[in-house]
């Protein structure tokens, strides 16, 4: 009987969590991977994973950097695993991602500039080394706070800000060349860290 009840108290506690968090680990996968079924399956491997971990998982914890780790070592077995780099995505759908991105209160100018450079969007952060395109898409689709950002990855929150920094920076000039040139993403995305970084 206690067995009984630890297993089901399990299975309440991890189906709270994916009401909660299964819509904001689609969009995160969805631009990581750049499939729809892979990213499906890579939300419902982390939970599992989650309910097989969940011992390890105490109350003083923060169960949305817990589940998130699982989350990125998920993702990073599943590209491990794939043959080359995620193709091009197009963010545009029902996915409700292409809206986290937009700013809504942008100008009309602005925004069609911004529409015209979305489907390029995953392909460029692809191109981008994961040290920088993992903080990004957590700050930008997951709308992660700089401390969480920095806590989950266990690094400095200046360390955070300038990968921030240097993947918006690498990013707008991918985007600006494959609009303005027609040409494919940058071959020089940031090789690492700024010497100076905390």
């Amino acid at each position: 009987m206690n067995i009984w009840r630890r297993t089901n108290s399990k299975k309440d506690k991890v189906g709270l969590w994916v009401n909660k968090y299964s819509s904001e680990f689609y969009k995160y996968a969805r631009v990581r991977l750049n499939s729809h079924e892979d990213s499906e399956d890579v939300v419902q491997q982390t939970f599992m994973k989650a309910f097989r971990s969940i011992d390890s998982f105490k109350q003083e914890m923060n169960e949305r950097s817990w589940l998130y780790s699982i989350l990125l070592n998920t993702i990073r077995d599943r590209i491990s695993n794939m043959q080359g780099r995620p193709p091009l995505l197009t963010l545009d759908g029902d996915d409700g991602i292409a809206d986290s991105i937009i700013d809504e209160h942008s100008g009309p100018d602005e925004l069609v500039s911004q529409k015209l450079t979305l489907d390029q969007l995953s392909g460029a952060i692809a191109s981008l080394p994961e040290q920088f395109a993992t903080p990004f898409v957590m700050r930008e689709v997951s709308d992660m706070k700089y401390q969480e950002i920095a806590d989950l990855l266990g690094i400095p929150i200046g360390t955070v800000m300038s990968r921030l920094y240097r993947a918006r920076r690498a990013l707008a000039e991918i985007l600006t060349s494959q609009v303005s040139l027609h040409i494919p993403p940058s071959k020089n995305p940031p090789k690492g860290d700024q010497a100076n970084e905390m």
